[in-house]
């Protein structure tokens, strides 16, 4: 009996979501970012930033801060009330330099802050290095349900076995045995439990028969 392992998925591109209420000021960060294979959307005000985050998963954000009806702070409230999968890690821009305004961007778990004018090669490192950690945490998720379908596929092979398949401590205890265990087992016994001492759960044999 085989068991197929599933097949490898090829990682899905970085998507990049840039809200802004100027236009001009958009489109030069996404020109900025084109050709680094990324998915990069532009929208227009927080409002329509919001929308696009509750319709596609987004991987970074880059939002500006200052914007009329829905500033960015606001976003920030509404991806950290949630409690929905993981926030993007979002690269703030702004004007604002005092430690009061700052403050509750870093609070509602910024990813970085940017402060205008800054330089281009500013927030293109702000980007890899959130996309690094955007990539790293989506290969430890990928590598954890990898490693429960490898436990489960063992699990699987070990109880189809047709012998009984067990694991003893230096004490002689039970740490793991496979379904088989309930058909060995001494009489006196209502299962064989990890725990107990193997003699007890399962026939030992002795030179001689005894």
């Amino acid at each position: 009996m085989t068991v197929d392992a599933p097949p490898e998925v090829a990682p899905s591109p970085i998507s990049i979501l840039i809200v802004d209420d100027d236009a001009a000021h958009a489109v030069s960060v996404r020109d900025l970012l084109h050709g680094h294979d990324y998915t990069i959307d532009v929208a227009n005000g927080g409002r329509q930033g919001l929308e696009r985050l509750r319709e596609t998963a987004t991987d970074v954000l880059i939002l500006d801060l200052n914007m009329p009806e829905v500033s960015g702070l606001d976003v920030l409230s509404a991806l950290s009330s949630t409690g929905q999968g993981d926030p993007p890690k979002t690269i703030v821009l702004s004007g604002e330099t005092e430690v009061s305004q700052v403050a509750p961007v870093l609070r509602l778990g910024a990813y970085d802050y940017l402060t205008k004018p800054y330089d281009p090669s500013q927030l293109m490192a702000s980007v890899r290095n959130a996309v690094e950690r955007c990539r790293l945490e989506k290969q430890h998720r990928r590598l954890l349900v990898e490693r429960e379908a490898d436990n489960s596929r063992h699990a699987f092979l070990v109880n189809a076995a047709p012998d009984l398949i067990y694991l003893l401590d230096d004490a002689g205890r039970l740490t793991y045995h496979n379904d088989h265990l309930q058909d060995v087992w001494c009489d006196d016994l209502d299962r064989g439990d990890v725990g107990q001492r193997a003699e007890g759960a399962v026939p030992v044999e002795r030179p001689g028969g005894v």
